[in-house]
């Protein structure tokens, strides 16, 4: 799923998760620990 993904945003994190290494390494954008009021805003 990130494989294909043009960015990932997450609730909880930081630029340490495993989340933003693995986008780091694909050069996908990452945004982590927004919240998870602010996430269901995005959806």
């Amino acid at each position: 799923m990130i494989m294909k993904s043009k960015g990932v945003v997450t609730a909880i994190g930081g630029y340490l998760c495993h989340t933003a290494i693995i986008t780091r390494e694909l050069g996908i954008p990452c945004v982590t620990n927004i919240g998870i009021d602010r996430l269901n805003e995005l959806k």
